[in-house]
């Protein structure tokens, strides 16, 4: 915020040891840039405030997952698109900070991929299997744009097998429930 503001002042006699007072105006002028400067800091206190409700949601057409960002002037969204595959419905997201503030729709399972010290890892594949040891999901690697993978699985105990392109194998079991989300973490050592 920049105030183009010029302040007009009349000479002040020299005082001779007696003391001099400011005029009103002075007064209010510097008083109503105390406040603009105030308001001003509130009023970002307040958009970064609201940047902050993030909100993904699934769109009528269950094709893809917007992320809206408010500050109450505009929004802005994002897209990620939404698969699905055997009445499976997955999504990749966690690239940026939209994405990493954003809450989620209740899916039953979040894989969150990671190599060594970097925190977040992408392009992984993962196969989802049931209890008997029949796959109910194979999500390719090309779907998988960033470090969190949302899958909506029915409630029940799976087996999950994460690969990362060099192809070494992360495996993990997994018992997931209706309206809330399992997070199950993949951590690869560095390469």
């Amino acid at each position: 915020m920049h105030i183009n503001a010029r302040i007009i002042r009349a000479p002040i006699p020299p005082s001779n040891g007696k003391t001099v007072r400011c005029h009103a105006l002075d007064l209010q002028l510097i008083w109503m840039f105390i406040i603009i400067l105030i308001g001003g800091a509130a009023t970002l206190v307040e958009v970064n405030r609201s940047w902050a409700n993030t909100v993904a949601r699934v769109v009528p057409e269950k094709q893809r997952i917007e992320i809206g960002v408010s500050n109450d002037t505009f929004m802005r969204t994002s897209v990620l698109t939404l698969y699905e595959e055997k009445n499976i419905q997955y999504f990749s997201a966690g690239v940026g900070l939209d994405e990493r503030k954003a809450t989620y729709p209740p899916f039953s399972l979040k894989c969150v991929f990671v190599s060594g010290t970097k925190p977040f890892l992408a392009r992984v594949s993962i196969t989802i299997r049931d209890q008997k040891g029949h796959m109910l999901l194979n999500v390719p690697s090309e779907r998988v744009n960033g470090p969190w993978l949302f899958v909506d699985l029915p409630k029940g105990s799976f087996s999950l097998t994460a690969r990362r392109v060099d192809g070494t194998e992360i495996a993990r079991n997994v018992t997931v429930g209706h309206g809330k989300t399992t997070v199950v973490h993949f951590r690869w050592p560095h390469s």
